[in-house]
C-alpha cells in the first residue's frame, strides 16, 4: 500500500461504502443460489427447519419466538415438516404437556443431500478459476468469518 499517502475520511468512509456495496450485491445472489429452496419446501419452512436442526431438540414455544412466528403459525409449519418426514414431535420427560421439536433420521438424509449438492455446484464453479484465485477467495473466508461474527 501507499502508507505515506494520508486518504482524507471522507474518502476512506466513501470507498468502505462501495466496498459494502460490492460485497452486497454479490454475495446476496450467491447467498440465494446458495439456499435455493430443496425438495419444495417454503422459505419459512426452511428457516424453521434451520432453527430445529441448530437448536434441537427444541420446544415450540422456543421455536415460534426464535422464527418470530405465532403459536398457531409454528404448529401448522411443524405439523407440515411432521408430515413429509422431516421433524418429528417428542414429549418432554419431565413435563408431558411440553412438545419437542427434533430433526427425524429422514430429515437428517435431506439436509445432507442438499447439503452436498450445494456444495458440488459451487465446487464446479470454484473449478474454473485458477490457482491465484482460489488463494484469494481461501484468504477472504476468514475475514467473511469475522464480518458475520459478534466479535467484530
Amino acid at each position: 500500500g501507499l502508507g505515506w499517502v494520508t486518504v482524507p475520511p471522507q474518502v476512506r468512509e466513501r470507498s468502505l461504502i462501495d466496498l459494502a456495496a460490492r460485497l452486497r450485491a454479490n454475495l446476496i445472489p450467491l447467498s440465494r443460489q446458495l439456499s435455493r429452496p430443496d425438495g419444495g419446501l417454503t422459505p419459512t419452512q426452511l428457516s424453521v427447519l434451520g432453527a430445529v436442526h441448530r437448536h434441537q431438540p427444541i420446544t415450540l414455544g422456543d421455536l415460534a419466538a426464535r422464527e418470530r412466528l405465532s403459536p398457531a403459525m409454528i404448529s401448522r409449519v411443524v405439523a407440515s415438516l411432521e408430515e413429509q418426514g422431516i421433524v418429528e414431535r417428542v414429549s418432554d420427560e419431565h413435563d408431558r404437556r411440553v412438545c419437542h421439536v427434533r430433526i427425524s433420521e429422514a430429515g437428517n438424509r435431506w439436509i445432507e443431500e442438499g447439503r452436498a449438492r450445494r456444495n458440488a455446484w459451487l465446487a464446479e464453479r470454484l473449478a474454473q478459476l485458477d490457482a491465484t484465485e482460489l488463494d484469494t477467495l481461501d484468504a477472504a473466508v476468514p475475514l467473511l468469518e469475522r464480518l458475520i461474527s459478534d466479535d467484530i
